[in-house]
């Protein structure tokens, strides 16, 4: 067969020349795509074998490949006879080439061999991304031209990283491609956006290589791009035949932001921020800090109205690299900060500012994108209740008036733990708030002056939910204890004035309680057709202003107050505020290079700051409710925590009391009190207050327009728009008209105060800027309000009170003519000296204020046998201001006797070193023995004695006189003679004829008894009622209690000093029971006679146990008429 194609071949080749046409090749071409044509697809039995012997002779495209420029072995290509290009492509300058094809068949006269059996003239042009050959009918079959196809990469390269190896990170690009092709081999090359890397040249793996790196230092320049590997695929015996080049998966290497942008609402919660590196930061070398620093800065209308989380720079480092995720993240939150001013939504950036000081170089000059933040302004208001009392509701439209009595809801939300109580109680003929009671969060805070007199302790602060306070929690006090701010996390707050015997109540809520509150405030939902709703959602009418049944709804029963520690169910929000679980909030500019961080920075309220002479008492508040016991709550020093047994009940069931006069002066007594006395109230201390005229309607209008007119705000609050005074005067008027007195004029003023300041500060038009950019609160409605309105007695100017003549202190509440006045001390001047240290006496004063020059003076009180001794020398001990009310006089630890059970001091009180004001007693008792109540009133407890200021125990001995002991049922404030150990001892030691003679008046017997020195001996002088024994070097002797310095040591025989100590002789004496008898004994050293029975003998006085306790003195027998 192969003969005749040889035949057939040499017939047909000179006819079959055909010339291209004369077109541009580049753009006029036909492509060829014909995977059978390619050399490895060598046919097999029975194959249709392929011939172009019908070929249109033309420019043809090779799509697949190129046309093979070696020998190619017969049976390739899908046919007998391969054609092949004998040369090697020309380069595109040499424009169309005539070539030479060669077809694998027998050799012909002029061929090469069998490689080139025949040849085919055929023209090569090469268009640069391409080639194309102006191909000819080939002279026989079956003979086919070949293509010569590059390997087929099926997918594109993988690229992978970073990977982290040693102090720097690379990329792997990934060539999936069947491994064992030795001819192989492939080009990647590298891009950054498209853009080739123009220092990196291509590179090639062949053979088996499937993957290539690209190291950190390539990134120098290019973050903030994205990277790709691109590859294509040839033989190495055929470099020029090449597969299409397949680009990777991108890679973005940098830091994004997400969200990009976000949306914070007052009235919602932080929103959380990533800053995420895609890339590791790395250091080579030895760098002891590596890090990329991003300094957060605010930009953009009021800066100030987001607040970021923890703090104004971020610091990224190795550290943060996550291995699964292949990112580095550090997070911050951004929250819309509650301003409590209408300032409109705002449309903020936060940058975050790179510093690459001590970052890899790689990062240089990159900028991060921006974050866009839009916050949504919300709706605040705020609620009082102030003088007897009236109600200003949210909306403000009516002043309400509340006559009731009881406890009430002024508000309570419906969405969270948030609800303020009010109680009420009689005054002046109506009603007065007296307490009030928050709850915000865990937090449930009291303030109480229901129970207050003249004379009273300022409001005090409770913690209802228990010892601690939650973060941002804050309780802040007026320098005179009269004013009060407690605020929360959630921007709420409550400020409370104390008038003494009533409060004014103030309270503000935050935006996220807009449409979700209820209660007498209203229902604070913008609608004031709706204020007046019940619990129920029934509506009530106005009722002149006095809607009864409206303020009843809201009345609680006692088990349901806050102000009686009733619970309250645990609400579940939609949407939780997330700001109190972060623990530092920030301001954040850093053009001003402001970094304001802290505890609710979220909170930018200008009402908060507004006291300068305020100070935080949160802890002290924390402390004292730590420390605080039923029957010591209202003494600040630290209570020892044992149970207390010590007080005398309403109705003492004593056998001894006794009443202290606490305003005590100078040779006052303490008296005695025996069971079924009813004791007088002590004596209270109170000022002269002037007596005021009759007031009528019109000099209360009047007095009430003045006062208005007369305050720092008085002028601005009229030219408010919007702002209405007249109700505000109106309830000033029917006060002071129903109480004939001036007594609630300052709340009325104060009320209208808080009220016009709402006013200027929530419009945004009031506010300047400072140097940072920052809101400034206008000062005639901030810094320049001057305190308690200078208590009416002065002209306040840039926040300083002018005081009126005669007026002084900060509120101009001191008249300069009189001396400080003590009204009483706390706890009704006793102090349990087994609970408390009793080192700090706590009083409540008048016409009082802080000075350099306060002190205390003080000076003892010995309080025996029922009587008060005060001393003679004082002393200057230092002072603790509490408040223009309160004071702490620190008492001297060494004038305090350790061993006495009762001692007293008198305390005076200067603010100037000239002039004290009156004394009060101070009494520090030892409640082993006494028990005390706070009507004054101490009593001996029954099982036991108060002997010579020591307490002493039932049966418990004298330790100078072992014959007496303390016996509660026969004296239970002298020693009482042991008959039975008399009995026992035994006879004078003297024995003489005369029994009137005796070894010493004092002594029964020169030994016999147990000595007080030391128990274990039995050796010592047994004593007579009354006497004690001596100590060394005199045991054997016994002397009148405290004059043993004296008497030990010299005896006091009989009769020469008398028959015995109380006795001087039996008879010559006028008898008490019959004074015309002079037949009875006389007495010594204050004794007394025994009486008819025992007429010739005398004994200590009030021990009538003692008479005829000697018969070998006095005889056995009684002696009768």
């Amino acid at each position: 067969m192969l003969p005749r194609l040889t035949v057939m071949l040499l017939l047909l080749v000179g006819s079959l020349h055909v010339a291209c046409q004369d077109l541009d090749p580049c753009i006029a071409y036909t492509n060829m795509t014909d995977i059978t044509r390619d050399v490895f697809n060598t046919p097999r039995q029975g194959d249709i074998l392929i011939c172009d012997l019908n070929l249109q002779p033309g420019w043809y495209r090779l799509v697949d490949g190129l046309m093979p420029t070696h020998c190619l072995q017969p049976f390739s290509c899908g046919t007998q006879a391969p054609i092949w290009l004998n040369g090697s492509v020309p380069s595109q300058a040499q424009g169309i080439v005539r070539m030479t094809a060669c077809a694998n068949t027998i050799p012909t006269s002029g061929s090469t061999g069998a490689c080139c059996g025949t040849e085919i003239p055929i023209d090569v042009r090469n268009c640069g991304e391409f080639v194309v050959y102006c191909l000819r009918r080939p002279p026989a079959c079956p003979m086919a031209y070949c293509i010569e196809s590059a390997p087929r990469m099926v997918a594109p390269p993988v690229l992978t990283g970073p990977e982290i190896i040693g102090d720097r990170f690379r990329f792997a690009c990934g060539i999936s491609f069947p491994r064992g092709i030795q001819n192989i081999a492939f080009n990647i090359t590298w891009s950054f956006d498209g853009v080739n890397i123009p220092t990196l040249p291509a590179q090639v793996l062949t053979g088996d290589q499937r993957i290539t790196f690209l190291y950190q230092d390539a990134w120098r320049g290019n973050i903030g791009k994205t990277l790709r590997c691109r590859a294509d695929a040839y033989y190495v015996t055929t470099p020029n035949v090449r597969s299409p080049i397949l680009t990777s998966n991108g890679y973005f290497g940098g830091i994004r932001i997400t969200p990009p942008v976000v949306t914070v609402r007052e009235a919602g919660g932080p929103q959380q921020i990533n800053v995420t590196s895609t890339l590791p930061v790395l250091c080579t070398g030895s760098r002891r800090r590596c890090g990329i620093q991003l300094d957060i800065d605010v930009t953009g209308g009021s800066w100030e109205d987001i607040a970021t989380a923890n703090q104004c720079l971020l610091l990224l480092t190795r550290g943060h690299w996550d291995l699964n995720t292949r990112t580095a993240t550090i997070s911050t939150a951004v929250q819309a900060t509650r301003d409590f001013v209408r300032d409109g939504n705002q449309e903020l950036r936060v940058t975050f500012i790179p510093n690459y000081v001590n970052a890899p170089d790689i990062w240089l000059g990159y900028i991060l994108p921006r974050l866009r933040v839009f916050t949504v302004d919300g709706e605040t208001r705020r609620c009082s209740a102030f003088a007897d009392p009236h109600i200003r509701t949210f909306e403000g439209r009516d002043t309400l008036h509340l006559y009731e009595v009881g406890d009430f809801v002024l508000l309570r939300s419906t969405q969270r733990q948030f609800e303020v109580n009010i109680r009420t109680n009689e005054c002046v003929g109506r009603a007065c708030v007296c307490a009030v009671a928050i709850m915000d969060g865990p937090d449930t805070i009291a303030i109480d002056v229901c129970r207050q007199r003249w004379g009273a302790p300022p409001a005090r602060v409770r913690i209802m939910s228990g010892g601690s306070l939650a973060t941002g929690t804050q309780i802040k006090r007026t320098n005179d204890g009269r004013n009060f701010m407690i605020s929360f996390a959630s921007g709420s707050w409550l400020r409370v004035q104390d008038f003494a015997t009533y409060i004014n109540v103030e309270v503000q809520v935050p935006a996220e309680d807009f449409g979700h509150v209820q209660g007498i405030c209203g229902t604070f939902d913008g609608n004031p057709d709706n204020e007046l709703q019940g619990p129920d959602g029934e509506t009530f009418d106005l009722n002149d202003n006095v809607p009864t049944l409206f303020f009843r709804s809201w009345r609680l029963r006692v088990d349901q107050s806050l102000l009686n520690g009733a619970p309250r169910p645990q609400l579940t929000r939609a949407i939780l505020i997330d700001n109190v679980n972060i623990d530092t909030q920030c301001l954040c500019n850093n053009i001003t290079r402001t970094a304001d961080c802290g505890r609710n920075r979220v909170i930018q309220d200008p009402v908060r700051n507004l006291c300068s002479s305020c100070h935080d008492v949160t802890d002290r508040v924390v402390t004292r409710t730590q420390n605080a016991s039923v029957t010591d709550d209202d003494n600040d020093e630290p209570a020892v925590s044992i149970p207390d047994t010590t007080a005398v009940p309403d109705t003492p069931n004593f056998r001894t009391m006794i009443n202290f006069n606490f305003t005590a002066t100078l040779g006052v007594n303490v008296t005695i009190i025996t069971p079924g006395v009813e004791v007088s109230p002590y004596p209270r201390v109170r000022p002269n207050l002037p007596v005021e005229p009759q007031i009528t309607q019109a000099r209360a209008n009047q007095l009430c327009v003045n006062a208005i007119a007369n305050f720092s705000l008085g002028v601005r609050c009229t030219n408010i728009v919007g702002f209405d005074t007249s109700g505000f005067v109106s309830s000033c008027v029917e006060d002071m008209v129903a109480a004939q007195s001036t007594v609630f004029l300052q709340a009325a003023v104060s009320a209208l105060e808080a009220g016009c300041q709402e006013a200027i500060l929530s419009n945004i038009s009031n506010f300047g800027t400072d140097g940072q950019g920052r809101r400034l609160p206008p000062a005639d409605a901030t810094r320049n309000i001057c305190p308690n309105q200078c208590s009416m007695r002065g002209v306040c100017s840039a926040g300083r009170c002018i005081c009126d003549p005669g007026y002084s202190a900060q509120d101009c509440s001191v008249q300069t003519s009189r001396p400080p006045q003590i009204i009483r001390i706390l706890r009704n001047g006793l102090c349990n000296s087994r609970r408390r240290p009793c080192r700090i006496a706590f009083l409540i004063v008048d016409n009082f204020h802080e000075t350099p020059n306060i002190a205390c003076r003080v000076r003892d009180v010995r309080i025996d046998n029922g009587n008060l001794t005060p001393g003679n020398n004082f002393s200057l001990v230092p002072a603790d201001f509490e408040s223009s009310r309160e004071v702490g006089c620190h008492l001297p630890d060494a004038r305090v006797p350790e061993n006495r059970a009762l001692h007293g001091f008198l305390i005076s009180l200067t603010t100037n070193g000239a002039l004290f004001s009156n004394e009060v007693l101070y009494v520090v008792y030892d409640s082993h023995c006494l028990a005390c109540n706070r009507m004054g009133q101490c009593g001996i407890k029954n099982d036991t004695c108060l002997i010579e200021g020591t307490c002493r125990n039932a049966r418990e001995e004298n330790p100078r006189n072992p014959s007496e002991v303390c016996d509660p049922d026969r004296d239970q404030e002298r020693w009482t003679s042991s008959l039975s150990r008399l009995a026992a001892f035994p006879p004078p030691c003297l024995p003489t004829n005369n029994r009137f003679d005796r070894w010493d008046i004092w002594t029964s017997n020169q030994t016999g008894c147990p000595c007080f020195f030391d128990k274990n001996r039995t050796d010592c002088a047994c004593c007579e009622a009354g006497a004690c024994q001596c100590p060394d070097p005199n045991p054997n002797q016994c002397a009148l209690c405290s004059e043993e310095s004296r008497l030990c040591g010299t005896r006091q025989t009989s009769p020469e000093n008398g028959v015995d100590g109380w006795t001087l002789s039996f008879t010559g004496c006028q008898c008490a029971f019959d004074p015309s008898r002079t037949d009875c004994a006389c007495c010594q050293n204050e004794g007394c006679l025994c009486g008819l029975e025992h007429r010739n003998q005398c004994s200590p006085c009030g021990r009538p146990e003692v008479c005829g306790s000697k018969p070998d003195v006095f005889g056995g027998l009684r002696i009768h008429g």
